[in-house]
């Protein structure tokens, strides 16, 4: 999370980045939309994911982020930014995560940063990308001056957004601006005891203020943020990976998420239905064979032995009939590239192997 205090005149603007809030709840409200092809799935901005929009679900990401104490808080954590030196040098993301809503968070100070983190099944994902929270001086009651404002949200942050990017599983997320939160997120008071003991003091000095003898600011609202906040379906089981960044370079978050739960046997030919490269009918061909082999594997689980091995045969001859006629055909045809043709050998061979 990358905050760069900008204040202004009226107020004192924080631009806030964090990375990945992990949502799951219930039943789904809306169904996401995929990233890319067989990809991860996000929801619209228009969506009521789990019975809540983006800007409640954004302000609960707030709050959260205030409920942590500043001893441990991930906010405060820096890699050579203006907040030194780093009062929590190490993060782990299962912290002060409770019920089925899981919240993460990047850095105040900016910089590039990798976390790893293990995650439960059934997690969704909530992200921002770039975000400000507008912290009024003592009494003032304004929310931001016309002067700060263009489309909605203040100057600076729609400066910014050209800037940003989002990539999920190595696929980019395109018009992020379609996802800034509006009506803008609001918040009553900001409590103290958290990054905001740390943050705060440091206006006292700071250059930015002008005029410099501004009143201090406080924890009173109101407080109003808006942001560009990204939501992710649930993950399947293994390795995920996802990145964000801003700021003109000043902000490179990558999470490597390992998610718990049992990996289906065809997994391989569902990544190699996503690799850039693949022809897309191709590319969907895998998808449906993979969960075409899932299911198959599946079902001989609860099947009687002699149906159970009739079934476990017919996926053998399948994926053989892959290995040796058609990954060598379409590698031939230019639908596969060459330099996958042995991953992709070796992927169906290590499924082949695997069944019982």
């Amino acid at each position: 999370m990358n905050t760069i205090i900008r204040p202004s005149n009226w107020k004192i603007l924080i631009r806030v980045s964090a990375t990945t809030a992990l949502l799951f709840g219930f039943l789904l409200a809306s169904a996401p939309r995929a990233a890319a092809q067989g990809g991860p799935e996000i929801f619209d901005p228009g969506d009521m994911p789990y019975g809540q929009s983006y800007t409640q679900w954004a302000e609960d990401w707030h709050k959260w982020t205030l409920s942590i104490p500043k001893e441990r808080n991930p906010l405060l954590m820096t890699a050579g930014g203006w907040l030194e030196p780093p009062l929590v040098p190490d993060y782990d993301c299962v912290n002060d995560q409770t019920g089925d809503v899981w919240f993460l968070s990047g850095v105040l100070a900016g910089g590039t940063y990798t976390f790893d983190c293990t995650i439960p099944e059934d997690k969704a994902l909530l992200f921002p990308v770039i975000n400000t929270v507008s912290i009024p001086f003592t009494g003032d009651t304004a929310r931001v001056s016309a002067g700060e404002k263009a489309g909605g949200m203040p100057i600076f942050l729609a400066d910014d957004l050209p800037t940003a990017w989002a990539e999920i599983d190595g696929d980019a997320v395109s018009d992020l601006d379609d996802w800034m939160v509006d009506p803008p997120i609001f918040l009553e008071t900001l409590s103290d005891g958290n990054w905001v003991d740390v943050i705060l003091p440091l206006f006292g000095e700071s250059t930015w203020i002008d005029p410099p003898d501004h009143p201090a600011p406080q924890l009173s609202g109101p407080h109003y943020s808006y942001g560009v906040y990204l939501m992710v379906a649930p993950l399947d089981p293994g390795s995920h990976t996802i990145q964000f960044g801003g700021y003109d370079g000043g902000l490179d978050i990558t999470y490597e998420l390992t998610v718990e739960g049992d990996i289906p046997p065809a997994q391989c030919i569902t990544d190699l239905s996503t690799t850039e490269g693949i022809d897309a009918l191709v590319q969907a061909q895998l998808a449906n064979l993979a969960n075409y082999v899932n299911s198959q594997l599946e079902a001989a689980e609860s099947a009687p032995p002699a149906q159970a091995a009739y079934i476990r045969n017919a996926v053998r001859s399948l994926l053989n009939t892959w290995i040796n006629q058609w990954i060598p055909l379409y590698v031939a045809q230019g639908r596969i590239p060459a330099a996958l043709e042995a991953q992709a050998i070796d992927c169906f061979e290590s499924v082949r192997d695997s069944i019982p």
